[in-house]
């Protein structure tokens, strides 16, 4: 009993610290839409989005790696309609339209990221009107990695 007292009283003195921050003064707003910008780098492997797969005996066969580093012009774009301290909501629209709805929440940092959509989730870092987004995604046929920098649209 008294070894657990002192491993929870050491707990709590770490949790306060004065190192550690727990929430940032004030989170960058994340309100209005982001368009890719600069950078751009990506990886793809699988069925999803690359041509059609070969067919075997073993069943369909995926396509090799694509790999990316020039800008994006076809990335989509961002738009973030509510954001309450550091949580926010919105969506992610495709070159063709498709939307999906995206949530997030900022680190204790406040610049850090995290964030979810239904087929993904990622992190990123939002400095000043710059924002990194990068994004995974795995299936049982498809498997992506890509990080793009954003700016936000006036």
């Amino acid at each position: 009993m008294i070894m657990f007292g002192a491993l929870l009283g050491a707990g709590m003195a770490l949790s306060v610290s004065p190192g550690l921050r727990a929430f940032p003064a004030a989170e960058p707003s994340m309100l209005g839409t982001w368009t890719a910008d600069s950078y751009h780098a990506s990886a793809r492997h699988g069925l999803f989005g690359l041509a059609e797969p070969k067919a075997t005996a073993f069943g369909a066969v995926a396509q090799p790696a694509s790999l990316t580093t020039e800008p994006n012009m076809s990335a989509w774009a961002l738009s973030f309609t509510s954001q309450k301290g550091g949580a926010f909501t919105g969506k992610a629209t495709s070159p063709t339209g498709e939307s999906v709805p995206v949530v997030g929440a900022f680190r204790s940092d406040g610049k850090r990221i995290v964030y979810s959509t239904p087929f993904g989730s990622g992190s990123g870092e939002v400095d000043g009107g710059s924002l990194e987004w990068c994004f995974t995604n795995s299936a049982a046929t498809f498997a992506s990695a890509e990080c793009t920098v954003y700016r936000r649209t006036p």
